[in-house]
């Protein structure tokens, strides 16, 4: 198993729930979830993550508490942001939170695992 923490911010728990178990499937025993933005902070203080996958409607619906989350997220943590279609929000927001891809939902697990490989090695 590997021991990297992956944190995943989507206010959709169903599509939290399938990442977590296909992130499981890989091999990342250590996935948390959250669609609580006020439980952000005591998530981020408790753990080092790796990598945080960050849906875009999250960021809609919480936009001080993951402005605050992303203010106090370590530099080597690596932003993902996830949505549906790729559009000049989310380009805007991958500046703004120095996000290193995106993924589209539905997931394409190949290109997830691609992303994560350097964790995998």
């Amino acid at each position: 198993m590997l021991n990297e923490n992956i944190l995943i911010l989507d206010i959709n728990l169903v599509f939290a729930e399938i990442l977590k178990e296909n992130l499981n499937m890989c091999g990342f025993n250590r996935v948390f979830l959250s669609t609580q933005h006020d439980l952000l902070a005591n998530v981020l203080c408790s753990h080092h993550f790796k990598f945080i996958f960050i849906d875009v409607e999250t960021i809609k619906n919480g936009q001080e508490e993951i402005d605050q989350f992303n203010a106090c997220r370590e530099l080597e943590t690596v932003a993902i942001l996830i949505h549906w279609e790729y559009t000049e929000e989310v380009v805007h927001l991958m500046k703004k939170y120095q996000a290193k891809r995106f993924i589209k939902k539905p997931y394409d697990m190949n290109l997830i695992t691609e992303i994560l490989n350097p964790a995998i090695l």
